[in-house]
């Protein structure tokens, strides 16, 4: 399997970024290393692939947190691995739970506060923009509890 990993976060051991592909030799047409769930492919196959590559990057599968992205502005703050339902971000403080963001044409962004401890995983299609979620999102990590956005999962 192929991993990118973006440099801006290589300077913060306690951070993991990596975005996978669907490069990978054993993978097979038409799906190759997929790890979505909405594209048709079967589903063990997706989660096996999920969690071949979460664990490649050492990060235990069951700390992942995921989401059913809609493409809106609704923003969770999570403190445990699972699936958290609708949403298209999640912010979380706790060391150790990753938040998995899935991208297509779609942008994938993530946020690190180094002072608050914070990591933010934000879907960005042309809808959420247009709603701006990642203002929303940073203003959320910024202001805190007392924001009104934050939805406890």
């Amino acid at each position: 399997m192929v991993t990118l990993r973006p440099g801006i976060f290589s300077g913060f051991d306690n951070i993991v970024c990596g975005f996978s592909t669907v490069i990978d030799e054993s993978a097979e047409a038409p799906f190759h290393f997929n790890q979505s769930l909405s594209v048709g492919d079967d589903e063990e196959k997706v989660l096996s692939n999920r969690k071949r590559w979460v664990t490649s990057l050492g990060i235990k599968p069951e700390n992942c947190a995921t989401q059913k992205q809609v493409h809106g502005d609704k923003i969770r703050f999570i403190t445990e691995g699972g699936m958290k339902g609708e949403s298209d971000a999640m912010i979380t403080d706790k060391p150790g739970i990753a938040v998995l963001i899935s991208s297509a044409d779609c942008p994938a962004i993530f946020v690190y506060d180094t002072k608050q401890k914070l990591v933010a995983g934000i879907h960005s299609g042309w809808k959420g923009t247009s709603l701006k979620i990642v203002t929303k999102t940073i203003n959320t990590m910024k202001n805190g509890m007392g924001s009104g956005i934050w939805q406890f999962v």
